[in-house]
């Protein structure tokens, strides 16, 4: 509509609506808009996920190990669910596409420190973002602004680097440009197998890295209040599985600040999806973090109930 949110022909938002939740929208993108709603449908490509755990290597500048965090993180797409329980629609999720949640188990000093993100569909009604900081013993509410913060001292990935891109759809503050197509030479989906980065444990060398090219299609995201963190976001966009296949972010002054690149670990009985690794380097600080990513594809179900979506249930996990 005007506003630019994605809706089915009743009028309802598509990624809420049971008639067109579960529908990939453009497959065959024409322009900026339609390649950004492609991508944001494909979400996360599962209906439910679950890293047990999600591990991040803080590298320096000198290429070694300056913290490491483990996390257990989960995902949920609330509408058009067809695979696992709940089908149709999550009940308590009314008007909210999907959400993420993660839960901090080590360093020591922050475990505990729990976070909750829902994505409504409405343009005019923001996420609903709560962090509990267990060293306070209090829950803060996040804005869109917040979500422009590291999600841990040190990292590169922010909170709006979650899924590799969560910034919500919004053509009054962004402009949205396909500027074109062709290949990228990337990591392999073949992480269900194996991971295609191969580090030394003791520090942050990469020892072997298995590449390939990768149709995609190339999506511009720029700033139009040159006051968000990035002045553009290029994102290149798998043109088979729908994913986001690597991004390059920069800042206001028009410098490459971030570079995001992944592996998949992609089930081919189940067709579903989810990461292996992820790789987002600065190359002004020379940075980096590494992201590796443990897979609970046995319990998707068991391990993803409506208190994983709630911060005041969340805080308790552990």
């Amino acid at each position: 509509n005007e506003k630019g949110e994605l809706l089915a022909a009743d009028g309802s938002f598509a990624l809420t609506s049971p008639k067109t939740a579960a529908a990939m929208p453009f497959p065959n993108p024409t322009n900026g808009m339609e390649l950004n709603w492609l991508n944001v449908a494909n979400a996360v490509a599962s209906e439910n996920l679950h890293f047990r755990p999600i591990k991040f290597d803080i590298c320096d500048s000198s290429n070694k190990i300056e913290r490491r965090y483990e996390a257990h993180l989960w995902w949920q797409k609330f509408h058009g669910r067809k695979s696992l329980e709940p089908l149709g629609s999550v009940d308590s999720q009314e008007g909210v596409i999907e959400g993420g949640s993660i839960y901090f188990m080590r360093p020591r000093d922050i475990r505990g420190l729990a976070g909750v993100r829902l994505r409504y569909a409405a343009l005019d009604r923001d996420d609903d973002f709560k962090v509990f900081i267990p060293s306070l013993r209090r829950t803060r509410i996040l804005s869109g602004s917040d979500a422009q913060d590291p999600m841990v001292a040190g990292t590169e990935v922010t909170w709006d680097e979650w899924r590799g891109y969560w910034q919500k759809t919004d053509p009054k503050n962004f402009s949205y440009t396909m500027v074109g197509d062709g290949f990228i030479l990337v990591q392999p989906e073949v992480g269900h197998a194996y991971n295609p980065l191969e580090t030394d444990d003791s520090d942050c060398n990469a020892k072997s890295v298995e590449m390939e090219l990768r149709p995609v299609w190339i999506l511009d995201i720029d700033d139009k209040t040159n006051k968000y963190q990035y002045s553009k976001r290029r994102i290149y966009i798998d043109k088979e599985h729908y994913i986001l296949q690597y991004t390059e972010m920069y800042d206001q002054r028009g410098n490459l600040l971030r570079i995001w690149d992944q592996a998949r670990d992609w089930d081919p009985k189940t067709g579903m999806t989810t990461w292996k690794n992820v790789m987002e380097w600065n190359p002004i600080s020379n940075r980096l973090t590494i992201l590796t990513m443990m897979a609970d594809w046995e319990n998707l179900v068991e391990s993803t109930t409506p208190g994983t979506f709630d911060i005041d249930q969340l805080r308790d996990y552990r």
